[in-house]
């Protein structure tokens, strides 16, 4: 681990780790529990565990510290996925990914375009036969940079392209967008850790501070503390703190262009981020029955059709 200066200071461990390093995703899983002793000794090593700790600077996925915690569960003879490792689990898209749907009565056919810079240049092609557009952007990603440039924040990276993005959706396709903040609950455990750094940095990333009202703002200035940009950092609640770094980062997005639908999502919450798909599906459905594909029925109507054809 050379970009943080740490490495495994027992010889025949790190010998063991660099092995582990050439374990290809398609290995069977009955073939990495043979390796269950070998990931527990690893990752109880004091330079694993300060790697996880600094994942950010690492260039580490934030759901990193959840799966070196589930480890015993994953390694297990029989295991079998939870609907919490599926949410945290990345898979990087190449080409287009599709997959079919069947959601509130009617089957929808979704298609991943990638997020890769290399993905990118087949957005547009796709939009004239799209009924609507999801855009997903991660809350927790202002401390990490770009693989591909390794110096681009991924933060103003994905103002970026949404702007970008939404600019060719209104000049071309004219459908409607529902924009994916993600990792609310990655966020929270940031501030937690180290709130003054959270908020310094998307001071600079997002060219404004964390917005708060006056009057809370004096409040919690005589209570004492820490002020950054103008917040009292350290007294103020973290639930609250969470809440305005939240609402500032959405807010950041749809000065760009709004959307139509904006959801915060985490990997915590499986019904509520069901909710907002359901919300979302209603959103296309909408669009497509107002655009005349659904013969002018109304979204409940193009459901219930669906369903009597079921029946």
């Amino acid at each position: 681990m050379p970009a943080l200066n740490l490495k495994i200071e027992e010889p025949t461990l790190a010998a063991r780790a660099w092995d582990m390093t050439k374990l290809q995703m398609l290995d069977t899983h009955s073939e990495l529990v043979r390796y269950a002793d070998d990931f527990a000794r690893i990752s109880s090593d004091p330079s694993i565990v300060e790697v996880l700790e600094r994942a950010e600077e690492a260039q580490l996925s934030c759901h990193a510290r959840w799966f070196f915690s589930q480890q015993q569960r994953i390694l297990s003879p029989g295991y079998k996925a939870s609907l919490q490792d599926l949410l945290r689990l990345r898979i990087r898209t190449t080409g287009v990914a599709r997959q079919t749907l069947q959601k509130l009565g009617r089957r929808f056919e979704v298609r991943d375009f990638g997020g890769m810079r290399a993905e990118r240049r087949k957005w547009g092609t796709m939009l004239p036969d799209t009924d609507c557009v999801f855009i997903v952007a991660s809350l927790s990603e202002w401390c990490q940079r770009l693989g591909e440039d390794g110096g681009t924040n991924r933060m103003s990276e994905s103002l970026s392209v949404y702007e970008t993005t939404m600019k060719q959706i209104k000049e071309e396709a004219s459908v409607s967008t529902c924009l994916f903040l993600t990792n609310e609950d990655e966020l929270r455990r940031q501030l937690e850790q180290d709130r003054v750094k959270v908020l310094t940095e998307l001071a600079t990333i997002l060219g404004e501070p964390v917005e708060i009202s006056h009057d809370e703002t004096e409040g919690q200035q005589a209570q004492g503390g820490e002020s950054v940009h103008g917040i009292p950092s350290s007294s103020l609640p973290t639930d609250r703190l969470h809440s305005l770094v939240i609402d500032t980062i959405r807010k950041r997005f749809h000065r760009v262009c709004p959307p139509s639908m904006c959801f915060i999502l985490n990997a915590i919450d499986v019904e509520a981020s069901g909710h907002s798909l359901d919300a979302a599906v209603m959103l296309a459905l909408t669009d497509y029955a107002r655009s005349g594909r659904g013969n002018g029925s109304s979204a409940h109507e193009v459901i219930g059709r669906q369903e009597s054809r079921k029946e």
